[in-house]
C-alpha cells in the first residue's frame, strides 16, 4: 500500500498579511486566501505527514468527530 505524504510546492510563495495566510502560485499566477482551517492544513503538508495523519490532526486541532462508517443494508439502504 503507497502512503502519501503530500508536499507543498516549492514555487507557491506564502505570506501572512493582516493575520490571513496568502499563497502565491507562480505556475498559474493566481493568489489564494487561506482561512484557518486550510493554513493548518497547509503548514502540515511538509511532506513528513500521511493524508490520514493530516486528517487526524485537524480533528484533533479543531474538536472534530471523525466521519461515520458508512455500510450498505441488505435493502440498498445506507446507515452507519
Amino acid at each position: 500500500m503507497t502512503t502519501i505524504k503530500p508536499r507543498s510546492r516549492s514555487d507557491v510563495v506564502t505570506r501572512a498579511v493582516r493575520s490571513k495566510r496568502i499563497l502565491y502560485d507562480n505556475l498559474s499566477k493566481s493568489s489564494h486566501v487561506l482561512n484557518e482551517t486550510a493554513e493548518f492544513i497547509w503548514n502540515l503538508c511538509d511532506g513528513e505527514h500521511t493524508i490520514s495523519e493530516i486528517a487526524s490532526e485537524v480533528r484533533a486541532f479543531f474538536d472534530v468527530p471523525p466521519m461515520p462508517t458508512w455500510n450498505p443494508t441488505s435493502n440498498g439502504l445506507w446507515a452507519c
